[in-house]
């Protein structure tokens, strides 16, 4: 059986403008929005990798 692990973000409020930024910046590079995230969150956990 496949491992799986899952995250569910919600933007409310004003965080909506966040949202729409990272739409607009996913879709300018092609990706869909899950897959530009979970890019995103692999850059920061390298990053902070290679502070340590």
């Amino acid at each position: 059986m496949r491992q799986i692990r899952r995250a569910d973000l919600i933007w409310q409020g004003k965080e909506t403008e966040q949202y729409e930024r990272l739409k607009s910046d996913a879709k300018e590079s092609g990706q869909t929005i899950p897959g530009f995230v979970k890019h995103i969150i692999e850059k920061a956990i390298k990053r902070k990798g290679t502070q340590q």
